[in-house]
């Protein structure tokens, strides 16, 4: 048979050129199907993470609302007249759960100095304040402006990162301070070192005898820093008006770890009248008070 010039069958038969064709095109509809198809696995993939991620998280805040509340009756059943870190909700220890742990701090917010008396008509607290602030702020990178302080009253600690002289101060000192009205006292049961230092200058030199007889016999009565070694009737009698053993205002603060995943809130609560209520619910919290003690760096 004459090919003309050496043609071969496969040039000149159109139905294998559109078989070849029909073949290309299934392979790439196929290959098509299989990327939509691994796309929609990975989609799904994502959706059940996402899905697990804030079943976790739910579950997470879950935890932190049930022991708030709890804390909030242990509060109400505390019938001391005096605070101390042997109170059954300051010593509260991390409770294991099946999918991880929840862990509780109670701060006491009078053992923090009250920013916002900077404020005070007070004027013997106002300058006590200021120099409490400014002292323990000293050396920081930034300026700090006591004006802005009187300007504005923050809703949060947080909130002091907004002011210059805050926005860029570590956990530890941001939480030496606390902009709820804990009228001028510290409590001199929880209050550390620094705290008392800055606030009470007058007992600077003690603070370290201070914290070690309360270690061993918290104060049930302010008069009974007097038998502090080395405090004089003088001293006592100039900080006076600034101390107290029992606390109205509290943050209660929560973490809880559900199967990797981590969950905090907060909550600043007010007793009164054996009764507390809540004032303050932060999701996301942040461990601004629970960071504010010489031990700490966070």
């Amino acid at each position: 048979m004459d090919y003309h010039g050496g043609e071969t069958p496969l040039k000149r038969n159109p139905l294998l050129k559109v078989n070849g064709s029909v073949l290309i095109a299934v392979l790439i509809v196929v290959a098509a199907s299989l990327s939509l198809l691994l796309l929609k696995n990975e989609k799904v993939v994502a959706q059940y993470d996402e899905v697990a991620s804030a079943q976790k998280i739910q579950q997470g805040y879950i935890y932190c609302d049930s022991v708030i509340k709890g804390i909030t009756r242990l509060l109400e059943d505390d019938r001391n007249s005096y605070d101390s870190s042997e109170e059954l909700w300051a010593t509260l220890p991390t409770i294991p759960t099946s999918e991880g742990y929840i862990s509780i701090v109670v701060v006491p917010l009078n053992s923090r100095i009250a920013i916002t008396e900077v404020s005070s008509r007070n004027e013997k607290l106002r300058r006590r304040t200021e120099d409490a602030v400014e002292g323990l702020l000293a050396g920081t990178a930034e300026q700090l402006d006591i004006e802005s302080l009187r300007n504005l009253r923050p809703y949060s600690l947080g909130e002091l990162r907004l002011l210059p002289g805050f926005s860029s101060l570590p956990r530890n000192l941001l939480g030496y301070f606390t902009v709820e009205d804990t009228a001028g006292k510290i409590n001199i049961n929880f209050a550390g070192e620094s705290v008392l230092a800055a606030f009470l200058p007058e007992i600077e030199p003690l603070t370290e005898a201070i914290i070690k007889y309360r270690e061993s016999k918290p104060f049930k009565d302010i008069s009974q820093i007097r038998k502090v070694p080395g405090m004089t009737d003088d001293v006592y009698l100039a900080i006076q008006p600034y101390i107290t053993v029992s606390s109205s205002l509290f943050y209660i603060f929560t973490e809880a770890e559900v199967g990797g995943t981590k969950t905090r809130a907060g909550a600043i609560v007010k007793r009164g009248s054996g009764k507390i209520k809540i004032l303050k619910y932060f999701e996301e919290a942040e461990e601004f008070y629970v960071s504010g003690q010489d031990n700490l760096s966070l």
